[in-house]
């Protein structure tokens, strides 16, 4: 299995793309694009300017990591998140179907739910 993780949380845009057999692992990409410049002005993260960045910087990371992963593609793509659950089939960059999703809560909203306990 092959897996690609971002990371958006603070002041770091990350991705990083794993491949899975059986119980060992290997990273085979980390991309991370830091933040940390451009909040040492403020003395701290702000989060309007971290969420800015973000934006910028996601698809770079993400491409960067595909590719040094050599990653190729049809992909299917599992998203969980506290707002969304879908099933999508990535056929190249930029075009997917969605096969499936939750009709009502997100599968990782019970983490949500969980972690405030």
């Amino acid at each position: 299995m092959i897996i690609l993780g971002i990371e958006t949380s603070c002041d770091e845009t990350a991705a990083a793309v794993v491949l899975g057999v059986g119980d060992k692992a290997e990273v085979l990409s980390n991309i991370v694009s830091s933040q940390i410049e451009i909040h040492k002005k403020y003395g701290g993260v702000v989060p309007e300017v971290a969420a800015r960045e973000h934006v910028l910087n996601i698809l770079p990371v993400v491409n960067e990591a595909l590719a040094k992963a050599k990653i190729q593609f049809p992909a299917l793509i599992l998203t969980v998140s506290g707002g969304h659950t879908m099933l999508v089939l990535m056929s190249a960059h930029g075009k997917y179907k969605v096969l499936g999703e939750t009709r009502d809560d997100a599968a990782g909203e019970a983490f949500d739910k969980a972690a405030q306990l």
